[in-house]
């Protein structure tokens, strides 16, 4: 854990509860990303969306799931080392799209080996092929690891007509992917990530939002007046066409393989 934060901050991790948070200043909590956005009770009832560290016998398998366009090589490389968790990141690889890692034969090292998957993807994949790629794989993924916790890190820089990205992906597209997470009704941690349309990304995490609550039936496309809708300009709905930027360079003949060697 140190080789990535200050022994500070873990021991404040380690020691900080719900009841002692007033002993620490404002200035101390801000220093940790501790602040008013950041939920002191579990808001989303029902659903199982934390992780508590504690000493015990019994070892928690995380799994880590990455849906942002980039390669997720900061988190792959913090695990690479160790079966305790296993990282899967979908994401465009090739022609010197950063980071430039993802290739699908890093698969991990001694004790970590088989424990990252990489699917790297062309550009312009669409929702069915996507969708179809992911289940697949986090439905082999889940059956040989067998996790007690996800985490799943929903960057929406995998959007059509994303400034940086270079996928197809719709809005209701990207979300069937938290939607099928979901389902597999394990322990359950949802992050946001990359995105850098950001009107796009207010929309997407909106909708996600809705999917885990299971509003998403009942969430308006037509989105509600405030003093930021012009920021939405042209389309004022939830749910705009993102899907015709690029041509999909991906086949189905192909995806398959990205995923098939670690299961064999």
């Amino acid at each position: 854990m140190i080789t990535f934060h200050t022994q500070e901050y873990i021991e404040f991790l380690r020691d900080v509860t719900p009841t002692n948070l007033n002993m620490y200043s404002k200035e101390k909590l801000l220093s940790y990303n501790v602040g008013e956005d950041c939920s002191q009770t579990l808001l989303l009832t029902g659903l199982e969306a934390f992780i508590t560290p504690k000493n015990s016998r019994h070892h928690a398998r995380v799994l880590y799931i990455d849906i942002d366009v980039h390669h997720g090589d900061g988190v792959q490389e913090a695990f690479y080392l160790t079966d305790r968790v296993m990282t899967v990141s979908f994401h465009r690889y090739g022609n010197l799209f950063f980071p430039g890692t993802g290739d699908m034969f890093e698969v991990g090292v001694e004790n970590g080996k088989y424990y990252s998957v990489n699917v790297p993807l062309k550009e312009g994949i669409d929702d069915d092929m996507y969708f179809s790629v992911f289940k697949s794989v986090i439905t082999d993924v889940v059956q040989f690891y067998r996790p007690t916790a996800i985490v799943l890190q929903c960057g929406a820089d995998s959007l059509g007509c994303d400034r940086l990205g270079v996928f197809n992906l719709s809005i209701r597209g990207h979300g069937s992917c938290v939607r099928f997470v979901k389902g597999l009704n394990i322990p359950l941690l949802v992050l946001g990530g990359g995105g850098y349309t950001v009107r796009n990304v207010a929309r997407c995490w909106a909708y996600e939002t809705a999917v885990l609550l299971g509003q998403e039936d009942v969430i308006p496309n037509e989105l509600p007046y405030s003093e930021y809708i012009q920021y939405f300009s042209p389309d004022y709905t939830l749910h705009p066409d993102l899907t015709t930027k690029l041509d999909n360079a991906n086949t189905r003949q192909v995806s398959p393989m990205f995923f098939k060697a670690p299961f064999e």
